[in-house]
């Protein structure tokens, strides 16, 4: 733990003991996300982050930075998207509730619109291979392929960082051979090829799946933080129509928002 996370934690003792417990939690918060947590973000060790973000909303549910990192790290992890979307949409509602930055707010949405995608193509992933035996028992054997491959560099390259290049050539060639059997089993049966996100619900921004659209009086639907950041940042007028419109226009398009979820959700 470093200087600066140790000193919070020891006030937060302090002020545990004293009985001043929103405080401590206060100085526990801050000895967690001033202390090692972002660092670790960045160097990929989920795990840990993972670890430490969830003691952050174990101490305060209220914390919208525990759930955007225990939400970022469930999702660099993987298989876990379901519990990472929740923590994000929790993270999301919490910094519209305390009208935090329109900048923080496009942030979780573009991690939310993340896990929603990798989620998406899961489930996309799952629903062919129920449908073709001869596709999942090919893709076994090219992963097994690769799984030996990568057994092999932790044998043949002893430094971290030559280990970390060639993994990420074997897994961009793996990428690749799933790529093209995917597309090879997609031409011979309609019904296994990946199915395409619909251009009415991707932002006209950021061309990202919307998670919290709203409509413009120009009839026109964006994602809200992209549009907000965009008020804020370029003028008070619609990206696309160019007509003048604050804030205060937009209506939340709630059978947008309904038919995207039930498309993601199939």
């Amino acid at each position: 733990m470093s200087y600066i996370a140790e000193h919070h934690k020891r006030s937060g003792n302090n002020f545990f003991a004293q009985g001043k417990f929103e405080t401590a939690i206060t100085e526990y918060t801050k000895a967690i996300f001033g202390g090692p947590l972002i660092h670790i973000s960045r160097l990929n060790r989920y795990d840990e982050a993972g670890q430490d973000s969830r003691q952050a909303v174990d101490i305060n549910d209220q914390s919208t930075k525990g759930h955007f990192f225990l939400g970022q790290a469930l999702t660099q992890l993987g298989k876990r998207h379901d519990e990472a979307l929740t923590h994000l949409l929790r993270a999301y509602r919490l910094c519209q509730e305390n009208r935090q930055s329109y900048r923080f707010a496009a942030d979780i949405v573009t991690k939310i619109q993340l896990v929603k995608k990798l989620r998406w193509q899961a489930l996309e992933v799952e629903r062919i291979e129920k449908q073709s035996q001869t596709l999942a028992f090919v893709k076994a054997l090219i992963q097994d392929h690769f799984d030996e491959k990568r057994h092999l560099l932790t044998q043949n390259y002893k430094e971290p960082k030559d280990q970390e290049e060639v993994q990420s050539e074997i897994e961009s060639e793996e990428n690749v051979y799933l790529s093209q059997v995917m597309q090879v089993f997609g031409q011979a049966d309609a019904n296994l090829a990946v199915r395409e996100v619909p251009e009415c619900y991707c932002d006209k921004i950021t061309f990202n799946i919307m998670h919290d659209p709203v409509i413009t009086p120009s009839g026109i639907s964006y994602e809200r933080s992209s549009l907000l950041e965009h008020l804020k940042r370029i003028g008070p007028y619609d990206p696309l129509t160019r007509l003048k419109m604050t804030e205060e226009d937009l209506v939340p398009n709630l059978a947008l928002k309904e038919a995207i979820e039930d498309f993601v959700s199939k």
